[in-house]
């Protein structure tokens, strides 16, 4: 597991490289269920990255998430999301999440990448969320606003140890006004098993044709329908 020290050099380091949206900072969640207990919460920041590293009974969390406004709408990473089972004999299911919300920033898509790193022979399952927001200011936190009124981007299960691979989907076409986005690793843990894995959700827009593709586009239709009308004149 990644010690604060180097999360936060990595923080700086994807600050140099995407660069902040100097716009308002939107609040960061990080929380977890276990054995299908209630979602609990393990850090809130609105600085533009969230930490939550503890013990829980014998479940060791090791969170980490960067969002705006060190990132640029509407991407959200996780640094790292790591869990180790200390329990003799006894099998924990865990999910963690990492979730921003008041995003206001609409794509044409949103890709999900993800790495899974697990020590674990157990399924793995990696999913993105964006949805609209249903808590009065969009910033609070509540299983209403993290899972609740779900539009699903994407889900892949069964991941297998040591890969990485992504997803592009469309813009969920449902959503208005502020949203949130949710990340969620789902994974199940023997007796000193561990597992970690990173999660991204990155928009992005199609691009957008210059102004001279544009214009020998049009000088190009120009050309063939003048080309057609030539070919359909009546012959003296």
């Amino acid at each position: 597991m990644r010690s604060k020290p180097v999360l936060m050099a990595a923080v700086a380091a994807a600050t140099m490289l995407v660069g902040g949206s100097g716009a308002s900072a939107n609040p960061i969640y990080i929380g977890y269920k276990i054995n299908g207990g209630a979602t609990q919460l393990g850090s809130v920041t609105n600085t533009g990255a969230a930490f939550f590293n503890a013990k829980v009974g014998n479940i060791t969390f090791n969170l980490s998430a960067i969002g705006s406004p060190i990132l640029a709408e509407p991407n959200l990473f996780s640094v790292e999301l790591g869990a180790r089972n200390s329990a003799a004999g006894a099998t924990a299911n865990i999910s963690v999440f990492i979730t921003e919300t008041r995003l206001t920033t609409k794509t044409d898509f949103l890709t999900t990448a993800w790495t899974n790193n697990a020590l674990s022979s157990n399924p793995i399952t990696f999913s993105s969320y964006a949805h609209n927001c249903v808590i009065a200011g969009c910033g609070g936190f509540g299983t209403a606003d993290v899972f609740s009124t779900v539009g699903l981007v994407h889900q892949d299960a069964n991941v297998a140890k040591n890969t990485a691979n992504f997803s592009l989907d469309d813009f969920p076409m449902g959503i208005s006004g502020m949203y949130t986005e949710t990340l969620v690793y789902t994974f199940k843990l023997g007796r000193n098993q561990s597992s970690s894995g990173t999660l991204s959700l990155t928009g992005s827009n199609r691009p957008v044709p210059e102004p001279l593709t544009l214009s020998l586009f049009g000088a190009g239709l120009a050309g063939v329908a003048a080309i057609r009308r030539r070919k359909q004149k009546p012959q003296a």
